[in-house]
Parts: C-alpha cells; sequence; structure tokens
C-alpha cells in the first residue's frame, strides 16, 4: 500500500480558518465524489493543524496534511494524471491551496504499536 502525505499550505490571501474551512467543508465532499477517487483512492484523511501549541515547541509550516492511500504508484499516477483530477480535484485546490508550496511524500507504513 502506497501512502501519500501532501502537505498543504494556504494560499496568502487566505487565513488559517478560512483554508480549513474550504478543505473541511468544500473540498472533502466534492473530493470524495470524484469517480476517480472512487476508483483509486482507499484511504483519506485530513490532519488540520493546531494554533495552540506547547510553549517551545516550533510547529510545521503547514496548515494541513492530506493522507491518501493508494493499492500502489500506479493507482496514485492513474489519479493524478486523470481528466478528473486535472478538471475538477485540482480547479477547487486552487481555490484555497498554494500550490507552489506544497510538498509530498511518499511512504510505505510499518506499524509498530497498534
Amino acid at each position: 500500500m502506497l501512502k501519500v502525505d501532501i502537505l498543504a499550505r494556504r494560499r496568502p490571501d487566505q487565513t488559517h480558518d478560512q483554508f480549513l474551512t474550504h478543505w473541511r467543508d468544500v473540498h472533502a465532499e466534492l473530493f470524495s465524489s470524484q469517480p476517480i477517487v472512487k476508483k483509486t483512492v482507499r484511504r483519506y484523511i485530513q490532519s488540520r493543524t493546531v494554533v495552540d501549541y506547547p510553549k517551545g515547541v516550533v510547529p510545521a509550516d503547514v496548515d494541513g496534511i492530506a493522507q491518501l492511500w493508494f493499492d500502489d504508484m500506479d493507482g496514485w499516477l492513474e489519479y493524478l494524471n486523470s481528466d478528473n483530477y486535472r478538471d475538477v480535484i485540482r480547479l477547487d485546490e486552487q481555490k484555497f491551496v498554494d500550490a507552489s508550496r506544497v510538498q509530498i511524500v511518499f511512504s510505505e507504513e510499518t506499524t509498530i504499536m497498534g
């Protein structure tokens, strides 16, 4: 199973709360309803950053992390190269994500506990 972590940052013209609201209340439903997502994505989690940190902790410079699971790299590439992603999902991402600052991590999980 391939896990894709997408480290997202908001557009400069938006607040953290505006980013989170659109991502949670608009994008999540739009994304989940798309045929290419239903075909290739096995799991989708939004991890939204919080603003209250313990003293001395330096937070990462991200507004949220989208976590997507695919069967393999071919599934990711099919999703990413689809008309459905380009014409629907990506257009909505442009409404709240600063695409120039997105980072992607590909990984395979190894469960140590739980």
